[in-house]
């Protein structure tokens, strides 16, 4: 599985706030990246930024 990505979170944002699935897919990878530490280097923005697009890293 891809650094950060946590199927709970994204259950729980599909179920209880109602996010559709790709969207809450795409929050979740998002915020499993940044949390902890930002992204430092040029790779680890571009990973980062990716997964804020849709795209897979």
């Amino acid at each position: 599985m891809a650094k950060g990505y946590n199927p709970n979170f994204e259950r729980d944002l599909v179920e209880v706030f109602g996010e559709d699935a790709q969207k809450a897919k795409r929050l979740t990878r998002f915020i499993g990246l940044i949390k902890g530490k930002a992204p430092e280097t040029l790779e680890e923005w571009k990973f980062v930024l990716a997964a804020w697009d849709g795209d897979r890293p």
